[in-house]
C-alpha cells in the first residue's frame, strides 16, 4: 500500500499539470476552436496527404499538390519519420481534432519534462511544479501554437537537457543512450534550428568539461566524457539514420539547403521593446506594430511572479552548473535581438548552419 501511495504522489504533479493545461488551453483541449494559421495551412495539409497514402498502401514519396510536386518523404519538416504525430494522425477520423490533441499532448510533455529537469537541478517539488507549469504555459508555448513542429521541439528540449546532465554526472551509458533518444525526436518531429542551436550548447558544455579533466589531469574521466559523447551522437544519428538520408538526398529540392539570405535572418526578432511582454504580454501581443516584430515572436511571458524570482536569483551565488545556464540563456538572447544587436549578424557569419 505505501508503494502505492509513493507512486501516486510521483505522478500527482504531472497529472495535475496536465489538468492546468487542459484548463488553460480549453479551446484547443474541448474542441471549440482548432489552432490556426501555420497549423491549417501548413501541417495539415502535409498529415492529411501522408495519412491518406498510407492508408491506401502507398508511400508517400512525392506531393504533386503543392509547389508542382517535390519528394515529401524528404522534407526536413514531414511528420512521416516522427511516430508520436502519425499515431495522432490515425488515431482520429477527425485530422484536425487529432492534431488539437497533438498540440496539448507535446505541451503537457514540456511539461513534465521541465518537471523534471528542475529536480535534477535540485528545486525541491514545489518550485519544480511552479516551474514547469510556467515553462508549459509560457509565452512561447501560447504564442506559437501554430508553430506545431516549434512546440515538438520545445516538448523534449528539457527532456534532452535533463538527461545530458545525468549523463555527465554519473557517467552511465544508460543516461546517454536515453538523451540520444530524446535527441531523436528533436530531430524526427522538430524545427531543425532547435536541434542546431542546441549542438552549440552542447559542443560549448563538451569543451569545458574536456578543459576541466585536462587541468586535473584526470584522462581516465576525458576518455569517459568523449566516448559518452561520441555514444550520444552515433545513436541519435543511428535513430535517424532514415530521415537524414533521404533529407540529404533531396536537398536540392529544398529552396533553404543553400541557406536564407542575412535580412530573412534578422526577420522577426525577439525585439528590445518585447521584454516588455516579461511583465505586459498582451501588450506585446495586442500591438505587434509597437513591439516591432511577428506577433509569434513578441511573448516572452513565463510568469510575473517567476520572473521577478529570476531577477532576485542574479543576486545569489551560483553554481557552475547555474552559471552555464544563465550565460546561455543570456547567449541565446542577445542572439533572438535580431537586427536590433550585432550578435545575430556575427553567428551567421562565422559560425556554420547559422544561416
Amino acid at each position: 500500500m505505501s508503494k502505492i501511495r509513493n507512486n501516486i504522489k510521483e505522478i500527482f504533479p504531472a497529472l495535475a499539470l496536465l489538468i492546468i493545461i487542459v484548463i488553460a488551453f480549453k479551446e484547443i483541449s474541448f474542441l471549440i476552436h482548432p489552432l490556426k494559421h501555420d497549423a491549417i495551412d501548413c501541417s495539415y495539409p502535409w498529415s492529411f496527404f501522408l495519412k491518406t497514402c498510407i492508408q491506401d498502401g502507398v508511400f508517400p514519396f512525392w506531393n504533386p499538390y503543392q509547389y508542382l510536386g517535390y519528394p515529401i518523404y524528404g522534407s526536413a519538416q514531414s511528420i512521416l519519420w516522427y511516430p508520436v504525430s502519425m499515431i495522432f494522425s490515425f488515431s482520429f477520423s477527425n485530422l484536425l481534432h487529432g492534431i488539437s490533441y497533438d498540440f496539448i499532448f507535446h505541451v503537457w510533455m514540456g511539461g513534465v519534462g521541465m518537471l523534471i529537469l528542475s529536480k535534477e537541478l535540485g528545486f525541491n517539488k514545489k518550485i519544480a511544479f511552479i516551474l514547469a507549469l510556467s515553462y508549459s504555459l509560457s509565452g512561447f508555448f501560447v504564442g506559437n501554437a501554430q508553430h506545431l513542429y516549434w512546440i515538438v521541439s520545445a516538448a523534449w528540449l528539457p527532456f534532452v537537457i535533463c538527461f545530458y546532465l545525468k549523463t555527465i554526472a554519473s557517467y552511465r551509458i544508460k543516461h546517454a543512450l536515453i538523451t540520444a533518444f530524446f535527441l531523436f525526436l528533436m530531430i524526427a518531429g522538430g524545427y531543425p534550428a532547435f536541434v542546431i542551436i542546441l549542438f552549440y550548447i552542447v559542443l560549448a558544455a563538451f569543451i569545458i568539461q574536456l578543459i576541466k579533466h585536462l587541468k586535473i589531469k584526470d584522462y581516465k574521466t576525458l576518455r569517459k566524457t568523449i566516448l559518452l559523447h561520441a555514444m550520444m551522437g552515433i545513436f541519435a544519428l543511428g535513430l535517424a539514420f532514415t530521415q537524414l538520408l533521404v533529407i540529404f538526398d533531396n536537398f536540392d529540392f529544398s529552396s533553404r539547403g543553400d541557406g536564407l539570405s542575412l535580412a530573412q535572418n534578422l526577420f522577426g526578432p525577439f525585439s528590445f521593446k518585447a521584454l516588455i511582454s516579461f511583465v505586459f504580454p498582451l501588450l506585446s501581443v495586442k500591438s505587434h506594430v509597437f513591439a516591432n516584430t511577428d506577433v509569434s515572436m513578441g511573448n516572452g511571458h513565463i510568469g510575473i511572479l517567476v520572473f521577478l524570482f529570476f531577477l532576485l536569483s542574479l543576486f545569489y551565488k551560483k553554481t557552475p552548473k547555474h552559471r552555464f545556464f544563465l550565460i546561455t540563456g543570456i547567449v541565446c538572447l542577445f542572439a533572438a535581438l535580431g537586427e536590433q544587436f550585432f550578435f545575430r549578424s556575427f553567428l551567421y557569419h562565422y559560425l556554420p548552419f547559422m544561416d
